[in-house]
């Protein structure tokens, strides 16, 4: 459990259908990357953007607002 992970640049994980639908999640790293706490330490700050039919938007990391 004490490991920890470092990741040198930023990584996308997006999911397509077969159509235009794409939801894509983008890690940027870690909220907490000092903590020494196990659980406060494993939050990521992950923007999502998706773009569903017409309809495209974007949630902030760490705010739960929508763009």
């Amino acid at each position: 459990m004490g490991q920890s992970v470092s990741v040198a640049e930023a990584v996308d994980v997006r999911i397509a259908s077969r159509t235009s639908d794409v939801v894509t999640i983008h890690v940027e790293g870690r909220m907490h990357a000092g903590a020494t706490d196990y659980w406060d330490g494993n939050w990521l700050l992950t923007p999502i953007e998706r773009q569903l039919g017409a309809f495209t938007g974007r949630v902030r990391p760490g705010s739960g607002s929508t763009s």
